[in-house]
């Protein structure tokens, strides 16, 4: 791979780490009096490697608002599916997925795979955006040293 072609990799990654995917999907409905109570669950789904029994709890648990963890889009070890879309096809809500990074052993150059938090509503969502810690840990930086086994896993 060129030093060009690297660095347009590079940028093209960036530009999707900032970028929100959404999705609505939830049947519109009037809400005429506001709920006295909301239902939320928060959850680390592990990117989505148990779908049909995450989808089937998700169901069972009737929440209002899904807050995920580490869910996979397009990744490999998931069947190159959108975890987040899929899960929120299914229980009927709309979505938003932001992407923490880019997953560079699970997918391809012209077939990135991404990694990312996801919010679920059955109620519309609007004006989403990422908030991202300003001071973190890099352990999961690409390093020469480290094999590539998931907990060292290449990513941007």
């Amino acid at each position: 791979m060129s030093v060009e072609e690297s660095q347009r990799d590079a940028k093209n990654a960036v530009s999707a780490l900032e970028q929100i995917e959404t999705g609505t999907f939830a049947t519109p409905s009037w809400v005429i009096f506001p709920p006295n109570s909301v239902r939320v669950v928060s959850w680390n789904i592990n990117r989505g490697l148990h779908l049909d029994r995450i989808i089937e709890f998700l169901a069972g648990a009737k929440a209002d608002i899904l807050l995920l963890q580490e869910a996979d889009q397009n990744a490999r070890r998931t069947h190159h599916i959108n975890v987040a879309k899929k899960i929120a096809q299914k229980l009927r809500m709309n979505c938003a997925f932001a992407t923490e990074f880019q997953e560079l052993t699970q997918g391809s150059r012209t077939s990135p795979a991404y990694h990312g938090q996801v919010t679920l509503s059955r109620w519309p969502l609007s004006n989403c955006r990422i908030i991202r810690f300003e001071e973190q840990t890099n352990f999961w930086r690409p390093h020469w040293f480290l094999p590539e086994i998931p907990p060292f896993q290449e990513r941007i």
